[in-house]
């Protein structure tokens, strides 16, 4: 009788551990992954206009694809090389956010340094794809020579935290560009463009833009 109890004790142990190890199987495999999210910025698209007095205006246009949830984005910019910042605005669309610490959908922070500009903005955004447009002034950006006038001026740099799948960026300056009376280059990827536009505007074009 002894041995007989051992069986069936033994039988029950082994049926109900492998009852447990499917049981844990089908959870490992068919168990969704609760939260997972993830987002990209798409394209930076930057129009770039200089004025006489050497400031420089900025129309910048980021554009994010969605996983998931999100709530807000931010954007730096170093100040150690410029001016000061002005007149900065912010849109959605035809829609502009407005100022506040109230963390709304539809609101920005902005904080401003010596040595840095901070802007960060909430919404609400799942599964989809947003675009939005800072707008801001930049003084003291064109250093100007007897001869010559210089624009160096970093659109993208190493603060950027991730990778951007394409960068494009038109500079305006107070008279057309014209191929031999203005001198363009680029530092970046090899794979980068730069072109003399019909509209008379510089034209700068990446795709990819890697991290940093």
């Amino acid at each position: 009788m002894k041995h007989l109890f051992r069986r069936i004790h033994r039988a029950w142990s082994w049926r109900q551990t492998t009852v447990l190890l499917s049981l844990l199987g089908v959870l490992l495999v068919f168990s969704p992954v609760v939260g997972a999210r993830s987002f990209s910025l798409d394209r930076v698209a930057i129009i770039a206009r200089v004025d006489p007095d050497g400031s420089l205006w900025i129309d910048e246009t980021r554009t994010y694809t969605y996983v998931g949830r999100y709530s807000w984005a931010e954007f730096r910019l170093p100040l150690d090389r410029v001016g000061s910042v002005s007149d900065f605005s912010l849109f959605e669309g035809d829609r502009e956010l407005t100022v506040s610490t109230s963390e709304t959908p539809g609101t920005y922070d902005l904080t401003s340094s010596p040595d840095e500009l901070y802007v960060r903005w909430h919404y609400a955004a799942e599964d989809e794809t947003r675009s939005f447009t800072l707008r801001y002034r930049i003084s003291d950006v064109v250093a100007r020579h007897p001869d010559v006038a210089e624009l160096y001026y970093q659109f993208v740099g190493t603060i950027n935290p991730q990778s951007i799948g394409r960068v494009e960026v038109e500079v305006a300056l107070p008279e057309s560009a014209v191929f031999g009376e203005v001198r363009a280059w680029a530092h970046g990827p090899l794979h980068g463009q730069v072109a003399f536009k019909a509209s008379g505007r510089l034209g700068f074009d990446v795709a990819p833009l890697p991290a940093r």
